[in-house]
């Protein structure tokens, strides 16, 4: 796993929007490819959400979870409840959300279920 940490211009070519005021993150990358970013925002609605991008064809499952372990420890130690949102569609999303320790909060946003940690 060689992950480091993630700059706004990483969250720039990811995402295609700028990034947010607060934020912290890792990217996995090779010298002229990002493959994946996992960060967590502060959002305007004044909760902090993790988010997930990978490159089309890109798989490494095991580096995103624990790029996500490593994400949730370091929230854990600045005290943050982070909130996420199970990906519509991707076969797993919720078990692995469940996995890394997220519950549902019985709210949803645009039709998806919040979750949050625990």
């Amino acid at each position: 796993m060689a992950l480091r940490p993630a700059t706004a211009d990483d969250w720039a070519a990811m995402t295609g929007l700028p990034a947010p005021g607060e934020w912290w993150g890792y990217v996995e990358a090779r010298a002229q490819l990002i493959e994946g970013l996992g960060a967590i925002y502060l959002a305007g609605d004044g909760r902090w959400w993790i988010t997930f991008q990978r490159c089309p064809g890109v798989g490494k499952v095991k580096t995103a979870h624990a790029g996500a372990r490593r994400l949730l420890a370091e929230a854990r130690d600045r005290g943050v409840t982070v909130h996420a949102l199970a990906q519509p569609g991707m076969q797993g999303a919720a078990l692995w959300l469940e996995r890394l320790g997220f519950a549902m909060t019985g709210q949803e946003l645009e039709g998806v279920a919040v979750w949050q940690t625990r």
